[in-house]
């Protein structure tokens, strides 16, 4: 019985497009296939399944497989059957044992097509590792970007990261249905791919088809065999099986053969569809093998379908600026043409406010059978010409194309000074027409390779061969204009309905008609006016969520939400770098105001006597503190030159503790009309978690604040002189702190991905993130490495063979930890600057300024 395919079968050319694809017959080899009917007689299987349960697909065939699996496999696949709702919806089980005599855990996918429940296992590879929870850390990573293309740079750099592949381009189709690679994440020394260009015969359209329904898809080896399914045919259908959404379906020979022309030995996409429609994919290459365990699959699919609901919520938000910009172009029209003047009257100012939303070289206005013209336009004759196609592909809708000399009728020609235009009638009953033109702008296409296919004779037998060269190729287009895009479509068709519903019925209605025209209008306005409101409503709604206690912009928040972060972390710097041992308030005091209040004299006068706070209060104390510093510096006494700050820390005869804030020398301060987070945290933070009291007072001389520690976290008082804040402050980091190659070991993602971005803006050119000691012992192996961040803690090990390495070849590194300057690893290596975490982009660069000399 054959079960191996080494070559493929030959292949028609002429039926490219609707090669079965979908029914290959054969799936890949990292898994196995058993299909079943609805009473679970086993159907078909694959060729292979000797191989993974030691049963062969004689001892299968026609087997009832609740006999087959152990009884524990069956509950939890009938469990998760209930799951499936339609023939597009795919269900996953991790884990499981599957046959009782066989000490091996699989991952199960299953599925239902026609009448038959297709059921796909995999050895599981992955030890106890949930790659589902980097799935949101990652996703709040791609949204922050304010373009398309920035959150497509960054979703390319995340699943890199995640799956490991050597090359992540984002692909994004055209309307043609060819597609261009808009991000890409590569190796170094690869030859880039970004901004190329392939043509729509590269996925033929039901393959395209298929990545609609079936949004991941992997090819761990081109040159591995396959398995055949067994019975070719499905027994009750005759037919193939359907393998549309199975992961294991072996692929085409055609794209097998693409793949090698590129020199790629495994690949991976995922589809970025929105609304309905292929946007994207999420397209990965690699140089070698890689089976791509099941789970991190799920996991960067799941992303895949997130990441689309993030690009959606951005088309949505530019949809929502460009109603508003119509909203405004509405507005001004309305100013202008509400005496019942004509736009032949008011051409000109009318072109202007048109124009500066939607870019053109000229505009014509044809109403009325008066012809009015601004800037680069074709003359009246031209445009006479022109009217019977505009009249018949401009009725009653916008119509708009970027190569007009392609589209018109034979004997019509384009006029020499336009190549595409924007038509928008203005009249339902004459042909009235604003024509926006643009001219010609000659560009190139970077193709991938010239965009042809071959037939080429092997083995006695026509074969389609893929293109073997995707080296850049170049096509120069010429006679086409700027594309319109969808803003301006959509707004193009808000000023249609302005103008036939309100503004044209003003000029064309007789007098006598006029307050019936007027009650449309404002009911009109009204109704525009409403749904303006409601989109008001929904931002503010989504901002109040989002943002519920703070204000500001987003960089504003982010900034301040940092702020409060490092607050904890120099405050548990202290508690943790002697044996988690009491903290000095003043100490807090003073590194909280170093942090903040810049460069120069001394503005903190401490009085009475240092308090030691036990560990357990110390977080709330510094988050006081912090809020304290921010409002003085942003509206209390440290705004002003001449103002300073008095903290007195007495004890209270109980062993409590009285802290006193004192403003003075500022400007005059009032309470905030607005309760916001930080003003809860100055008057809550302090009773709700210690047990204390605080007393906020705005007085003429400034703010005061009164606050008690019940004795249970204080330590006790000690006399000692009041520390200086500039001891505590920190020099400014260089703008550019090093330069070359850097290697980066962490084995958070998060955390990788991150440092990695502070360590390209502080200089670096390359940055290879490695989250195990053997791969970044690799890397120091086969590159140049000319400084090294390292994660000391590495689960069950550490980064010290790493660092060991790094010392014999002379290159400098430092270390990454929680653990502070007492990090066995600190006293190995005294020379090693050691950064703690959570650090911000300064520390880091003041930190490789030490390493790099420059400090």
């Amino acid at each position: 019985m054959s079960s191996l395919s080494e070559t493929p079968p030959a292949i028609d050319p002429s039926e490219c497009e609707r090669e079965p694809i979908h029914q290959p017959g054969r799936v890949q080899f990292f898994g196995f296939l058993i299909a079943v009917s609805p009473d679970w007689t086993i159907t078909q299987v694959s060729a292979n399944t000797g191989t993974y349960i030691g049963l062969e697909p004689e001892d299968l065939l026609g087997s009832d497989l609740n006999s087959v699996l152990n009884r524990e496999a069956i509950h939890n696949i009938r469990t998760r059957m209930q799951m499936l709702q339609d023939e597009d919806t795919v269900e996953r089980l991790f884990r499981i044992r599957i046959l009782d005599n066989l000490n091996r855990e699989f991952d199960i996918a299953l599925h239902v097509t026609g009448q038959t429940t297709i059921l796909e296992f995999e050895p599981n590879s992955d030890v106890q590792q949930d790659y589902t929870a980097y799935v949101q850390p990652m996703i709040n990573r791609v949204s922050k970007p304010e373009t398309v293309k920035e959150a497509c740079v960054s979703a390319a750099k995340a699943v890199r990261a995640l799956t490991g592949f050597d090359r992540v381009m984002v692909y994004r189709f055209h309307d043609d249905d060819s597609g261009e690679v808009i991000a890409e994440v590569c190796n170094p020394d690869a030859e880039s791919y970004l901004g190329l260009r392939y043509p729509a015969s590269d996925i033929p359209s039901q393959a395209r088809r298929m990545y609609l329904r079936s949004t991941l898809r992997i090819v761990s080896d081109i040159q591995a065999p396959t398995a055949e399914i067994l019975p070719e045919k499905d027994p009750s259908t005759g037919e193939p099986l359907d393998l549309s959404l199975s992961s294991l379906r072996a692929v085409s020979p055609v794209h097998l053969e693409y793949l090698a022309n590129m020199g790629v030995q495994a690949s991976m996409s995922v589809s970025i569809v929105m609304r309905g429609k292929l946007w994207g994919l999420i397209a990965c290459h690699h140089n070698s093998p890689r089976v791509l365990s099941f789970q991190a699959r799920s996991a960067t699919q799941m992303f895949g379908q997130l990441f689309a609901l993030i690009l959606e919520k951005k088309d949505n938000e530019i949809s929502s600026l460009d109603r508003e910009r119509a909203q405004a172009l509405h507005d001004g029209l309305m100013a202008r043409l509400a005496t019942g003047s004509s736009i032949a009257r008011q051409f000109q100012d009318l072109a202007d406010m048109i124009s500066q939303v939607i870019p053109c070289d000229g505009m014509i206005g044809w109403t009325e059978g008066v012809y009015n013209a601004v800037g680069e336009v074709p003359s009246q004759e031209e445009l006479t010409d022109l009217l019977p196609f505009l009249s018949s592909m401009a009725s009653g809708r916008i119509y708009a194309t970027h190569d007009l000399a392609s589209v018109l009728p034979e004997g019509v020609s384009a006029p020499a000074s336009v190549a595409g235009l924007l038509a928008i009638p203005v009249s339902r009953s004459s042909r009235d027409f604003i024509v926006l033109m643009r001219r010609e702008i000659g560009k190139t296409i970077e193709w991938a390779g010239a965009p042809d296919k071959a037939v080429t004779k092997r083995d006695g037998a026509e074969r389609l061969s893929p293109r073997t060269s995707f080296a850049a190729w170049q096509e120069v287009v010429r006679g086409q204009s700027a594309l319109w895009t969808d803003s301006d479509i959509r707004t193009a068709e808000s000023l249609r309905v302005t103008l036939t519903e309100v503004i044209l019925k003003m000029s064309e209605t007789a007098l006598a008609e006029r307050t019936a025209a007027n009650e449309r209008q404002e009911i009109l306005i009204a109704e525009l006016n409403h749904r303006v409101r409601n989109i008001f409503n929904v931002i503010r709604g989504i901002w109040s969520q989002s943002s519920a206690s703070g204000g500001g912009t987003v960089t504003g928040l982010t900034e301040t939400v940092g702020g409060r972060i490092q607050a904890l972390a120099r405050a548990y710097d202290q508690v943790t770098e002697v044996d988690w041992r009491p903290a000095s308030l003043w100490r807090l005091c003073a590194t909280e105001l170093a942090a903040y209040s810049g460069s120069g004299r001394d503005r903190l006068e401490l009085r009475g006597q240092d308090a030691l706070l036990l560990p357990n209060a110390v977080s709330a104390t510094s988050l006081v503190m912090h809020e304290l510093t921010t409002n003085s510096i942003k509206y209390g006494s440290l705004s002003a030159p001449s103002g300073w700050i008095t903290v007195t820390s007495t004890g209270n005869t109980d062993g409590g503790l009285t802290i006193e804030w004192r403003e003075q020398g500022g400007p005059p301060v009032s309470p905030p009309e607005r309760i916001g987070f930080g003003t809860t945290i100055i008057e809550q933070s302090v009773p709700h978690e210690l047990g204390g009291t605080t007393a906020v007072r705005f007085v003429a001389d400034g703010l005061e604040v009164d606050i008690t520690i019940p004795a249970r976290f204080v330590a006790g008082m000690v006399n000692t002189p009041p520390p200086s804040v500039g001891q505590f402050r920190e020099a400014p980091p260089p703008k550019q702190t090093i330069s070359g190659s850097v290697l980066l070991l962490e084995d958070n993602l998060i955390i990788a991905l991150a440092s990695e971005d502070m360590l390209r803006n502080v200089g670096a050119d390359h940055v290879w993130i490695c989250s195990t000691v053997p791969q970044a012992l690799r890397v120091i192996e086969t590159s140049d490495i000319d400084f090294g961040v390292l994660d000391v803690n590495l689960g069950d090990t550490n980064a010290g063979d790493v660092a060991r390495e790094l010392s014999r070849r002379g290159v400098p590194f430092m270390f990454v930890t929680g653990y502070g300057e007492r990090s066995p690893m600190k006293q190995a290596y005294p020379n090693a600057p050691v950064l703690q975490k959570p650090f911000a982009e300064e520390r880091l660069a003041l930190a490789l300024a030490t390493l790099s000399g420059q400090g």
